[in-house]
């Protein structure tokens, strides 16, 4: 016989199984509600759906299970596929709380298949991106990558901003796990730059705790203590305990890690950081516990064991060691084990117990390859320590067979000088053996070292010859790449007094220049296809293929034309892949007309003569006159695929002596750099590169070149160059 919801819920209150104080008036309401037969499905299902997470999901995972159950079992009644998939996602999200992984991706595969059936792809991408904090808790960095790029493609085709902004975080931390911290700061502050675009205060939180995550890794302390104070301030305006706890436990380790790195001796100091340390990690214990927070719980017993093991109160250091490595081993996170075992690693060996030392010590190793994915390089120093453990054994054993025949000698004097004799060559012919047994080990050791290290030497070899092939291709192409560059005496014949910038981010770039003379006059441009290396490459080769064509094949040399034509080329060109292909260019392309009477095809130019037709396909073309810059805007569309394209605009320009032709991509402008206190650096900007430009103004072309590149290298420092850099400037 089934019993019905309200006689079930009414039975698992007097159990108790529910608390009469959490089951609120909220709670009621909601579940009154979903009971109400003459309500709307999808209302009811709400209903149900707002009392797991409002009420349960984090306080009581459990009872949260439940509800989830009967969710799902409603959606299936009513044949909707797409709350089937969200009941199960509710349900695996439980799971996952619970630190249940398995039960928790197996639930989110099913989801996933329901969202699909229903054509949901907003549910795929969340489902996409729980997926990827499993993997990411187990270690299993490339399935986490994996998932948090799909979650992030499919959040960038519904323009969902918040999706964007989490997968963005979620890829930040996987590049620092890695250690790749540049990298990483890059994906946590673009999250930054669409949480506070839409307004989700919240939202701020996690990447900024990232930021000092990263920070803290660099050694930069107080830096990261900036972050995680900005991260604990938000956290505590929005009420996210979670969040609140998680600051404080990691502000309560940067205490920890300079009490640890200090080299003052300034004991008062240190006292402080410890007290500031141990009493945060007391406090964030209380809060986790009474969240139900198991992994806040496992930082807060890691971070005492460490302060306790630093004040060399060994005991109890291995008290909390312990609850944080059978906590972490439950939870089944390598990270947490790794540094639990860690922990425990150094308070054992100081007590003097190296066979577990040695475990831990193992275990730590093991769980660090886990998560860096790449074979283990710390064998040598666990042959070191084993060996060390191996011979203060020995010195035991020895000291304790002395000790045994002192005694033999004292009580047994009676004893013949003989068998006291036979006696010595027993024990000399046991030590012989144990020797040599000590010997074989070593020898096997010594052998399996040699072995590992032809294997190492041999895969290095292979790694070399195999990056070699690759750089030989690369430097083939960037051969191919230059065949299609104009040649810099063609530049100088035409453009006398004029300079190109041209820094490709790698070898081969996405950015090229082009010229083309016509029979009264040049035209000439700066173009920035999509991507960079070599993507960028082959896509900037059909580009300047449809270029040539415009001007070669159809006779054109009205700018917007020529940029109307070989938008049509470079579609048609893409349209022939089985792929979706959205790639194209953004251009400044420039037509220099001269007057017939004053010139001929290769003599010396009057540019007192020429006009200048010009269009743009989203960059913009700068004139430097009477020390001020006029600026003309592009369409903003790209030369490529677009929704709604318009026909280029084609802008004429009267020319003056004197006057300056500026046309660039943005990588110059994009570069980040200077001020190296936010990290990575900041932009140089539209703005900057006027007031460089201005202020060079009356330098010669040539000495404006290296100028404009000596800024260009202070600016960017020792950072890495973020896209390919091409400036074209002319004086007339």
């Amino acid at each position: 016989m089934k019993i019905p919801l309200n006689l079930l819920v009414l039975l698992l209150l007097m159990l108790g199984v529910f608390s009469f104080s959490s089951f609120s008036q909220s709670t009621n309401s909601n579940w009154k509600y979903f009971n109400d037969d003459s309500k709307p499905d999808s209302l009811r299902f709400k209903a149900i759906d707002d009392l797991i997470w409002d009420n349960y999901l984090f306080e009581n995972p459990d009872s949260a299970i439940y509800f989830a159950s009967v969710s799902y079992q409603f959606a299936v009644k009513i044949k909707n596929v797409r709350l089937q998939a969200v009941a199960l996602n509710t349900k695996g999200t439980c799971y996952y709380i619970k630190d249940d992984f398995k039960n928790a991706i197996r639930l989110y595969l099913v989801s996933l298949k329901r969202y699909h059936k229903a054509g949901n792809l907003l549910g795929k991408g969340t489902i996409y991106n729980n997926l990827g904090n499993i993997y990411k808790e187990q270690g299993d960095l490339v399935k986490a990558v994996e998932y948090y790029t799909l979650s992030l493609r499919i959040a960038e085709k519904l323009d969902d901003k918040s999706g964007m902004a989490s997968s963005l975080n979620n890829i930040g931390i996987l590049y620092a796990e890695q250690d790749k911290y540049y990298i990483a700061i890059r994906y946590y502050k673009k999250s930054i730059k669409i949480r506070r675009a839409i307004k989700d205060r919240k939202g701020l939180s996690a990447p900024l705790n990232n930021i000092g995550n990263v920070l803290e890794s660099q050694k930069d302390y107080f830096g990261a203590i900036k972050y995680y104070s900005k991260s604990l301030e938000i956290d505590k305006e929005v009420n996210n305990m979670v969040g609140v706890v998680t600051s404080m436990g990691n502000i309560a380790g940067i205490y920890t890690a300079l009490i640890v790195t200090d080299t003052t001796e300034n004991t008062k100091k240190l006292d402080l950081y410890y007290h500031k340390s141990y009493a945060l990690s007391e406090e964030i214990l209380t809060n986790a516990r009474e969240l139900g927070d198991n992994t806040i719980m496992l930082t807060a017993y890691l971070n005492m064991s460490i302060l306790l093991e630093l004040k060399g109160k060994n005991e109890k250091a291995m008290y909390y060691g312990n609850k944080a490595y059978h906590l972490a081993e439950e939870i089944g996170s390598v990270g947490y084990i790794r540094d639990a075992a860690d922990v425990l690693y150094q308070a054992l060996k100081k007590k003097g117990a190296y066979k577990e030392a040695l475990e831990m010590f193992e275990v730590a190793a093991k769980m660090k390859d886990s998560v860096l994915s790449i074979e283990n390089t710390d064998e040598i120093i666990h042959q070191e320590y084993k060996y060390e453990y191996d011979r203060q054994a020995e010195k035991d054993s020895i000291l304790n067979l002395h000790q045994t025949k002192l005694t033999a000698v004292k009580f047994k004097q009676e004893r013949t000088q003989r068998f006291a004799l036979f006696g010595g060559l027993v024990l000399v012919l046991i030590f012989s053996i144990f020797i040599y047994k000590r010997y074989k080990v070593t020898f096997n050791q010594k052998e399996i070292i040699s072995l590992k290290e032809q294997e190492t030497n041999k895969q290095k070899i292979l790694l070399e010859l195999k990056n070699k092939e690759i750089m030989d291709s690369i430097t083939y192409a960037k051969r191919i790449q230059s065949a299609i560059l104009p040649p810099a005496k063609i530049v100088k014949e035409y453009l006398k007094d004029s300079f190109i910038l041209y820094k490709p981010r790698d070898i081969v770039a996405g950015d090229f220049y082009w010229m083309e003379q016509i029979q009264d006059g040049l035209i000439f441009a700066a173009a920035d296809c999509t991507g960079h290396g070599v993507p960028g490459a082959m896509v900037s080769v059909v580009c300047n293929n449809a270029l040539n064509r415009t001007v070669r094949e159809y006779g054109l040399t009205q700018p917007g034309k020529i940029l109307d034509k070989a938008r049509e080329l470079i579609i048609s060109e893409f349209d022939q892949s089985d792929d979706d292909m959205k790639d194209g260019m953004d251009i400044s392309l420039c037509t220099l007309e001269f007057e017939p009477d004053i010139m001929s095809i290769g003599s010396s130019t009057d540019w007192s003569s020429v006009n200048l037709k010009w269009a743009g396909a989203n960059n913009p073309l700068w004139i430097l006159r009477d020390n001020e810059i006029l600026e003309y805007k592009g369409n903003k569309q790209p030369i490529g695929y677009y929704v709604d394209p318009k026909p280029f605009t084609t802008h004429v320009i009267e020319l003056r002596p004197n006057d300056i032709i500026y046309v660039f991509t943005d990588g110059y402008q994009d570069q980040f750099g200077g001020d190296l206190k936010y990290v990575d650096g900041k932009k140089y900007k539209v703005s900057r590169m006027k007031e460089l430009f201005l202020r060079i103004a009356q330098e010669p072309m040539a000495i404006q070149k290296e100028l404009i590149d000596k800024a260009f290298e202070e600016w960017k420092r020792d950072l890495e160059q973020v896209d390919d850099v091409c400036v074209i400037g002319v004086k007339i």
